[in-house]
């Protein structure tokens, strides 16, 4: 099976992110760190800064899923295939995505039924010795996530809602083989994503018209207790174009940018795929970033200006919540953003960060030959992404280990309960859910993924979508075999994960080291590690092996040596902050 190795790759660090992130903002006690934010080490605020810049990255998996999306799609033209095939394929795919992204809203994940009942494994004993007993108490016990969360917009929800929508987009530009033309498809996208973005006011304050206030104050959702059907139709329509957190507008833009990657990478004549075209991406993805943050700085020094302390704050630590950041909403302590168009420059900020690190890396690996050797190198985190939904879907594991890890010594750890560990506990928890993981998937990797949410989609999909059901039978056929029921939605991790067809954009033997490509590479990225520290190392290691291929010359020395200088500055502020506290460096809190 032909892949990508870099975008393998992605899909796995958004999920490892996730994980480690949503671990610690679950088991440790921030509430006690930052009541007492003065007084402890400063690296502390280091930290929770970049914990919050990494909650808001759920876009960079949506470019992600949409550049691989896009990659399919166009595929299935490659094969001759039609676009009313290719468009009931989405649409019919999407929808099952969807409804199994509500389903994980509120039943499967760490906020649904199941981290509920996760969350709680403490008080199991008390609750099977109460008159209820144990599964009726857990029932009453606090929110009924079932009843209410599986209309909260999170990022599988727009995922499943731009697969409906692209596909039948793509569907419909690509008919009568216009899909061969790359430049018009690409530029038809960017005006699309421009749109949407132009749009996403319009959208949003049209949807306040309707119910004023939307999507704040739990609006958006619907109670299946006492909610009539009408309700439940309207919500269920308003919910991607506005809703908490991160609605299609204007998401879809992000999955428009990614169509265009995807479009772009699939040219049947390689020759046509220039590097040019993403350095102009990644070009394009820095001043998006940085437009974004003098937007959000902006904001957030006049806040600090007019005494609004905590909404100043606040324009930062709520980067996850997407939808928020409208000109005024009691997220922000009720205090309007005194700058307007707050959802754009949290918009430009992140996803130009997700747009320029996507490019960089395809740049690195796919333009340079490496697609098999990174591949071999990188199955630790490739193994988060190949069955991503159900990483999602098993957070409520991360209570239980919390559980085990604090019932060693509670004294030791902090608090008084799991959730409220401090640094030492939550360490060790993250550590033990990576292994956990990194177990399951490795078990689940022997017996093709089944029983994984994705092979429940697949045997789903399979059932409604003809195409798809006799694809596979085919292909049962020409291995002598019948298929059984449990077959269709198997994933074979040797020709996807260990052995696949990994591309590569320019092979390595065709690239000419005598106009020192990798020298000049780790020169840029040298430069641009002053703005993202892991860039260093990425710069120093291909200055190192360029010497191999390219010979010393001025860019691999220099390209060395500011990845040096940077390591060296970041090292000089970051061991200051590890040893004195936020008081004793002077910075006001």
């Amino acid at each position: 099976m032909k892949r990508y190795s870099s975008i393998d790759f992605l899909r796995g660090v958004a999920m490892l992110i996730m994980l480690m992130l949503h671990t610690v903002m679950i088991i440790l006690d921030r509430d006690t760190l930052l009541s007492e934010i003065k007084h402890i080490k400063a690296i502390n605020i280091v930290i929770y800064l970049i914990m919050m810049f990494a909650s808001g990255l759920a876009g960079l998996f949506l470019l992600v899923s949409a550049t691989g999306n896009m990659i399919s799609m166009q595929k299935h033209f490659q094969k001759r295939k039609s676009a009313k095939d290719l468009a009931l394929k989405q649409i019919f795919g999407g929808f099952i995505l969807l409804i199994f992204a509500m389903l994980s809203e509120s039943v499967l994940n760490n906020h649904g039924l199941f981290g509920k009942m996760m969350k709680n494994i403490d008080s199991w004993g008390e609750y099977a010795r109460s008159t209820d007993g144990l599964l009726l108490s857990l029932w009453k016990d606090g929110d009924k996530p079932f009843f209410t969360r599986f209309y909260h917009m999170e990022t599988i929800h727009t995922i499943a809602w731009c697969v409906i929508v692209n596909g039948a987009i793509h569907a419909f530009l690509g008919r009568n083989d216009q899909w061969k033309d790359t430049t018009k498809m690409v530029q038809k996208y960017a005006i699309l994503a421009v749109l949407i973005l132009l749009l996403t006011p319009l959208v949003w304050w049209g949807i306040d018209q309707i119910i004023p206030g939307y999507p704040f104050d739990d609006l958006q959702y619907a109670d299946l207790r006492d909610t009539n059907f009408a309700e439940l139709v309207y919500k269920f329509w308003l919910l991607p174009l506005a809703g908490l957190p991160e609605p299609i507008f204007p998401y879809l833009a992000i999955s428009f940018l990614g169509s265009i990657i995807g479009i772009y990478m699939t040219q049947e004549d390689k020759i046509q795929i220039k590097p040019r075209f993403f350095r102009n991406l990644i070009a394009l993805g820095a001043i998006m970033c940085i437009i974004g943050l003098i937007g959000l700085l902006s904001n957030s020094v006049i806040l600090f200006i007019n005494g609004e302390m905590d909404a100043g704050l606040e324009v930062f630590t709520d980067l996850s919540r997407h939808r928020s950041y409208t000109n005024y909403n009691a997220e922000f302590d009720g205090f309007s953003l005194p700058i307007p168009g707050g959802w754009l420059f949290q918009f430009l900020f992140l996803n130009g960060f997700g747009l320029a690190s996507t490019c960089m890396l395809i740049r690195a690996v796919e333009f340079r030959g490496k697609a098999t050797q990174f591949a071999n190198k990188t199955h630790f985190i490739r193994r988060f992404g190949v069955a991503p939904f159900t990483v999602y879907n098993l957070q409520g594991l991360i209570y239980v280990v919390g559980f085990l890890v604090y019932s060693i010594s509670p004294s030791t750890f902090g608090g008084e309960k799991f959730t409220e560990m401090l640094w030492g506990g939550t360490i060790i928890t993250v550590i033990l859910v990576l292994a956990l993981f990194t177990l399951l998937f490795w078990i689940w990797e022997k017996i093709s993924y089944v029983g994984t949410t994705e092979w429940c989609i697949g045997e789903i999909a399979a059932l409604l979508i003809p195409a798809r059901r006799k694809a596979h039978q085919q292909k049962c056929e020409k291995d002598n075999r019948k298929p059984k029921w449990y077959d269709y939605g198997k994933m074979d991790a040797n020709s996807i994960f260990y052995n696949a067809e990994w591309i590569n954009i320019v092979e390595e033997d065709a690239i000419d080291h005598a106009k020192l490509p990798d020298s000049r590479y780790s020169y840029k990225l040298g430069w641009l590690s002053f703005t993202f520290l892991p860039l260093a190392f990425v710069s120093i290691s291909i200055g190192l092996k360029s010497i191999k291929l390219e010979g010393k010359n001025k860019f691999n020395k220099r390209a060395i040596i500011l990845g040096a200088i940077d390591i060296l500055i970041t090292l000089m502020w970051i061991i200051p902050m590890c040893i004195l506290t936020s008081k004793q460096l002077g910075i006001p809190l």
